[in-house]
């Protein structure tokens, strides 16, 4: 039944489930209009939706602006060979119609019946997440800021949250290759994240670098300290001073 195909973590995309042609969008207020209705799903007003995109205008250059952003929407869709009654627009009310869409966040967020431990479906969730969510919008209006702002801190979190489980499932078993890519793009996204760094630098030590162990502790502290003007854990200290 997928019709489309919409990633919203990352640059957000929109392409025909079947021929793989990428809906191009004229301006980035389509895109985040559209990633609202996927989300937010239900049966949204014309009033809410105006005064939400456009709360500066009055009500009827509102409404307006919202006419238009649905036409340009359904008009993008049809270029890419997709229907436009993928949006339901009626006098009074809009819905996506999601049943026709596959969309990268609820693949994310799934995590019904996945095992912790299960290193593949980890890692099928972290290829999901290709980059901020909806990298590159940022909403002038503060209300759907907050809501954009909202969901990149929910998805971070859930990043974050991933990689940690991996490194610790890769240092169970001495998978060096993991342990030093999953730790590189943990300390991307996370500067200060005690387990990335502290699987580095063990990492390093059983490999016979204590050098390079050295060097990534120095890091940290210089980072935790200018982000936090906290230093390491005496337990991560102590594991140094041994070796």
């Amino acid at each position: 039944m997928t019709t489309a195909r919409l990633r919203l973590l990352g640059s957000p995309e929109l392409c025909n489930a079947d021929t793989k042609k990428t809906v191009r969008f004229a301006y980035s207020k389509l895109i985040l209009l559209l990633a609202y209705l996927a989300l937010e799903h239900k049966v949204h007003t014309r009033e809410a939706l105006a005064d939400l995109f456009w709360p500066g205008l009055a009500d009827e250059d509102a409404r307006a602006n919202l006419r238009r952003a649905l036409f340009n929407l359904q008009k993008a869709f049809i270029q890419a060979g997709l229907p436009k009654s993928l949006i339901h627009a009626d006098r009074n009310a809009i819905a996506l119609s999601k049943e026709y869409f596959w969309i990268d966040v609820f693949e994310f967020e799934y995590e019904k019946d996945v095992n912790p431990r299960c290193m593949a479906m980890i890692n099928l969730h972290l290829e999901l997440y290709k980059g901020m969510f909806l990298d590159g919008i940022s909403p002038v209006n503060s209300d759907l800021a907050d809501w954009l702002q909202n969901r990149r801190t929910r998805y971070e979190r859930k990043n974050v949250l991933l990689l940690e489980r991996a490194i610790s499932l890769a240092a169970e078993v001495d998978d060096f290759d993991v342990i030093e890519r999953r730790c590189r793009q943990l300390v991307m996204v996370d500067c200060t994240n005690e387990l990335a760094h502290s699987s580095l630098i063990r990492m390093y030590v059983k490999l016979g670098q204590e050098i390079v162990a050295r060097k990534i502790y120095r890091t940290y502290h210089d980072t935790l300290q200018l982000q936090l003007g906290i230093a390491p854990s005496q337990q991560l200290a102590a594991f140094l001073d041994q070796v």
